[in-house]
């Protein structure tokens, strides 16, 4: 082959080395997701008890709103029902800042966690959701956090943030097409977890998960799961046997709510007959929506920390031959834009025992 054909060959294959090997991201864009990027501390009794990273992903004036693993911050032994936490900004640099956080919502199928912080003036910008990653294999990705936590600070100080390189070995996708989960090839220690996983570009791929110690991999959550942690859901009905009194039974009624960004307003049970409804079970239209139920009576709640519960008088059916009467119960929520949002109805069972017996 003539000397000048591999000479200009080297030619074209050198740059495209050059490029990947100082593949770097924008030196302001790297500032904004330094900024964001926090050392998350867990405390039990006032002991250190844990570490891991984390970033911010909404700002609201002087409160902030931060993603993290839950396995980081959920309590994992017996007696640890109650850890302090605290979060660092521009940890390890000459102006960090240690405040408390608090738990808001926790997703431990997808190990997500989200928390919040209060009175901070001057948060630094969110990273951007919106502006997410199109991951594929072998695309370089940079990993940010606090490998290790503290056994990597200088002295008694918090640790300063690191900046690892990865690339994407899998994209995982569930049955409706939707990216679950990004598998990295790379850097991502304990003490990693929670911290954000971006493109060249500075987008954002997702949330570090560690996986084996020593393995040097681990997986990333993609924005759309971590978006989920700021949407308003409604748990389980609760409902319990309160008081029976002749033709009235009393019930209380409990539903956990998980509301991060405090965008429900109110909580109500609506209650009626089984037999208003003209098929079983009920379906929601194409929104995934459900309707009101037809002729209910409304019992409102009182809304406490991300719980609602209160109590309602159920009434036993005029001519009715046996103990058991049947119910519809579903719960009305309304939003931060006065709408009220619907769940699925349920179905109640009463026994209100033996028919009053009237006058001799």
């Amino acid at each position: 082959m003539p000397r000048f054909f591999l000479l200009a060959l080297a030619c074209l294959w050198l740059p495209v080395v050059c490029r990947g090997a100082n593949e770097a991201i924008p030196a302001q864009v790297l500032d904004g997701i330094k900024s964001a990027t926090v050392f998350v501390k867990v405390a039990v009794n006032g002991h250190a008890k844990g570490s891991g990273s984390g970033f911010l992903i909404k700002v609201d004036g002087e409160t902030g709103y931060i993603t993290t693993n839950s396995h980081v911050v959920a309590p994992q032994a017996k007696g640890d029902s109650n850890p302090q936490l605290s979060v660092v900004f521009w940890s390890g640099a000459g102006k960090e800042l240690a405040v408390p956080a608090v738990l808001v919502a926790a997703d431990r199928e997808r190990d997500l966690a989200l928390l919040k912080v209060t009175g901070v003036k001057g948060l630094p910008s969110p990273m951007d959701l919106s502006q997410k990653a199109q991951p594929s294999e072998t695309m370089s990705v940079f990993i940010f956090g606090f490998p290790f936590g503290e056994a990597l600070a200088a002295a008694k100080d918090n640790p300063a943030l690191s900046v690892g390189k990865g690339m994407v070995s899998s994209v995982r996708y569930d049955k409706q097409g939707e990216m679950k989960v990004v598998q990295i090839d790379g850097a991502i220690n304990p003490g990693n977890s929670g911290g954000p996983v971006v493109n060249a570009r500075g987008e954002l791929v997702g949330a570090a998960i560690a996986t084996t110690k020593g393995s040097g991999g681990g997986m990333a959550v993609p924005p759309t799961e971590l978006m989920k942690l700021l949407e308003v859901r409604v748990g389980e009905l609760i409902l319990r046997d309160k008081k029976k009194d002749g033709d009235v039974a009393e019930m209380d009624a409990e539903i956990s709510l998980v509301d991060p960004l405090l965008e429900i307003k109110a909580v109500s049970v609506f209650h009626s007959r089984a037999g208003v409804l003209k098929e079983w079970p009920p379906q929601a239209d194409a929104k995934g929506l459900w309707p009101q139920l037809a002729e209910a009576q409304q019992a409102k709640l009182e809304v406490e920390q991300q719980k609602a519960a209160g109590s309602f008088k159920l009434m036993r059916w005029k001519n009715q031959q046996t103990p058991l009467c049947y119910y519809l119960a579903q719960v009305g929520y309304v939003n931060s834009a006065g709408t009220t949002i619907f769940t699925e109805p349920r179905l109640v069972r009463v026994d209100f025992g033996p028919e009053p017996k009237t006058g001799q």
